[in-house]
């Protein structure tokens, strides 16, 4: 299992060092951001983007 484990974490970074999901996964992780700072001042998160 373990080695079923790497090949899988290889193609994912595989697809990440392309680009498929590398801008996906930030617009998620931008998304979970805004919302675990909802309140607070997220112009630096808006300047990310």
């Amino acid at each position: 299992t373990t080695q079923l484990y790497f090949l899988l974490k290889n193609a994912l970074f595989q697809q990440v060092s392309m680009g498929g999901l590398y801008t996906r996964s930030l617009t998620v992780i931008a998304h979970i951001d805004n919302i675990s700072h909802k309140g607070l001042n997220s112009s630096s998160n808006a300047e990310l983007l």
